[in-house]
């Protein structure tokens, strides 16, 4: 949405990213998501962009609860969490 858009607009958007992002990145960090810090990072950015589209889904789709919408957030993305953090590894085949 703000790649085409102009220059200060993007730079804008640019900026309140990274600051989401470094909000996130402690919580990622804390938990042990990860040792290596691209995992971090990524962890970060996929719980960030899942959350705003969930959130974006609800705007239009407000006869769901919105108890409902962060109970699905918190079922997958903070539950798969856990799962990682007691070990748990997807192995690709």
């Amino acid at each position: 949405m703000f790649r085409d858009a102009p220059p200060e607009l993007a730079d804008f958007h640019r900026e309140i990213l990274a600051r989401g992002l470094a909000s996130l990145s402690p919580l990622t960090a804390r938990e042990s998501l990860a040792e290596a810090g691209d995992e971090v990072a990524m962890a970060t950015e996929l719980f960030r962009s899942a959350v705003a589209g969930v959130a974006l889904w609800w705007s239009e789709n407000r006869h769901v609860p919105k108890e409902q919408a962060v109970g699905v957030i918190m079922n997958l993305l903070w539950l798969g969490f856990e799962r990682v953090l007691s070990g748990e590894r997807w192995q690709q085949t």
